[in-house]
């Protein structure tokens, strides 16, 4: 699907992306992963959207660096 590039804030805690509408659907699936490689993403967290902003439903421990990936989807693999 097409890909948007999400917009990273953090605010107490919270890990809430934001991203320009590329979904005819409005649906997108927002996965989370420790790197940055596609082996990384096949075993990411994963969830599903309406909208454009998503809020990370379990925030990452502290001193851990996560890469987000959002695409236009209905649907985890």
């Amino acid at each position: 699907g097409q890909r948007g590039i999400p917009v990273l804030s953090v605010n107490t805690g919270a890990v809430v992306l934001s991203w320009t509408d590329s979904a005819s659907n409005g649906s997108y699936r927002v996965r989370r992963a420790t790197g940055p490689t596609p082996a990384d993403f096949s075993n990411a967290t994963c969830w599903v959207v309406q909208g454009t902003t998503s809020t990370d439903p379990a925030p990452p421990d502290n001193g851990i660096s996560y890469e987000y990936l959002v695409e236009a989807s209905s649907f985890c693999p």
